[in-house]
């Protein structure tokens, strides 16, 4: 299901709130591989990676304003 199942976006969500505190750089092409290797679909691990990078991206900007 992706993100979309209401246990699977609390997790997502934990784990892209955990890439963001400890900085972790996690790029889409890496982040859609590990998940193909974990068994998801090329088609969603890739969607996956690309809400995860515009996240990050958000969350970048977010700490940005906040320290202005």
């Amino acid at each position: 299901s992706g993100s979309t199942h209401p246990c699977d976006r609390e997790r997502w969500l934990e784990f892209i709130f955990y890439a963001h505190q400890n900085r972790n750089e996690i790029g889409v092409e890496m982040l859609a591989e590990w998940l193909q290797n974990d068994g998801w679909d090329e088609e969603t691990s890739f969607k996956l990676a690309f809400e995860y990078s515009f996240a990050r991206e958000i969350l970048e900007e977010y700490d940005s304003y906040k320290r202005k």
